[in-house]
């Protein structure tokens, strides 16, 4: 399953309609509740628990589990995983994730239905010039009314959180994740740390994030206490930006351990407030891409077509890929390398409003992101020339205007 010895990995993107009443134990003997084979999206729409317009929409995210030597701790995600040589394909590369990570067993065809595969996503170096993985999501979505329990890997998952969709379209609170740059780029040369280190000083990325409410479904029974040291991921290349509040989150579910052992005995019932959870990165890429293929209804005619709509969904989604800079001169040599980037941009948005089949077809996100991902490259390097030529020629004017003192 790999091209060039690419690595490849999926991921299980898991969405289920909670009726008004809310999911709890039902009696199996409801025929509306027991397990039925489904076999399309239309099916679930035609049971008799998906007629009442209060069903809630929601889709399954996990927190990771804080790991020593491993950057992806404290993430929000989905599960999934790497892909081994004995899974049969990608998408049984997502099962088998989802059913280690949070004991979810999504090829019970009695219970869970594929809709299909997303775009997949490219896992690259820092600039986007190495292909490290390639990422499958795959959307499964639930299609009965009734409690499913899980089971976490403390190991892997710290919480499992139920996020309705609209906390993530209608009602999302859109917020930042301050990445350091020279700390994302990372050279393995010592000399080229230095410099970048020295030129790019205080500068860094800001990627969109969405703020979830940190109210979890369902928690590890030794949430932040995994040690395992990790190497096969800690890879300079692979390894995620890590923003400075990670390292407070890690804290934090380390202490939020110690202190519900201690809550369990003096105060069984007092529950400890959770910081906000970020949803960022490739998962907050995925999830927007899965979210642009359904068509914004609401209950008043607002007037605005499906083809309308779906172009909206796009242009809000190439806005919350990208990551921008806070300083000026970089933001200023982006414009002037992304002319490429921008005619990509507004052909999807074209796309999204005229669809053909050909457009069906095109991997836009990928598309769109080589080409934002080389004019970043291109505007870094006129950056630094910039900033060493006036950096020269600020300590050549000042040379010159003290050789008249002295």
């Amino acid at each position: 399953m790999s091209s060039n010895n690419v690595k490849r990995a999926a991921v299980a993107l898991i969405l289920r309609f909670r009726p008004k009443d809310g999911y709890r134990n039902r009696s199996p003997t409801s025929s509306e509740d027991s397990p039925s084979n489904l076999n399309s999206i239309d099916q679930l729409f035609s049971q008799p628990w998906m007629q009442d317009g209060a069903v809630t929409p929601e889709i399954l995210f996990i927190q990771r589990a804080a790991r020593n030597g491993d950057r992806w701790s404290g993430h929000v995600a989905c599960p999934g995983g790497r892909y081994e040589p004995a899974d049969d394909n990608l998408k049984y590369t997502a099962m088998r994730e989802c059913w280690e990570e949070i004991g979810l067993d999504i090829s019970d065809q009695r219970q869970f239905l594929c809709l299909g595969q997303l775009d997949d996503r490219e896992v690259t170096s820092s600039l986007g010039k190495k292909l490290l993985m390639i990422l499958s999501p795959f959307v499964f979505v639930q299609t009965t009314p009734s409690d499913i329990k899980l089971e976490l890997e403390p190991q892997e998952v710290e919480s499992v959180h139920w996020i309705p969709v609209d906390l993530l379209t209608d009602l999302a609170q859109y917020t930042r994740v301050e990445v350091d740059l020279p700390t994302r780029l990372s050279p393995k040369s010592n000399i080229g740390r230095a410099i970048l280190s020295t030129v790019l000083s205080n500068s860094t990325l800001s990627f969109p994030a969405i703020q979830l409410p940190n109210k979890p479904f369902l928690t590890a029974p030794q949430s932040g206490l995994a040690s395992v040291t990790i190497t096969e991921e800690n890879e300079q290349d692979y390894a995620p930006p890590t923003p400075a509040e990670l390292d407070e989150t890690i804290t934090e579910l380390r202490k939020r351990t110690a202190d519900n052992r201690i809550n369990k005995s003096d105060h069984p019932t007092e529950k400890l407030e959770r910081p906000p959870l970020k949803l960022w990165g490739l998962t907050l890429g995925f999830t927007l891409d899965f979210l642009s293929h359904i068509p914004k209804t609401d209950k008043l005619d607002t007037g605005i077509s499906p083809e309308s709509s779906r172009h909206l969904a796009t242009a809000h989604v190439i806005k919350a890929l990208f990551p921008s800079f806070n300083s000026p001169d970089i933001n200023i040599w982006m414009w002037v390398c992304g002319r490429r980037y921008r005619s990509i941009r507004r052909q999807w948005e074209s796309a999204a409003l005229n669809p053909g089949s050909a457009d069906k077809k095109k991997n836009w996100s990928g598309t769109i992101r080589s080409a934002h991902f080389a004019a970043i490259r291109k505007a870094l390097i006129f950056t630094v020339i910039f900033r060493i030529c006036a950096a020269f020629t600020t300590i050549s004017i000042f040379g010159r205007y003290l050789h008249k003192f002295f």
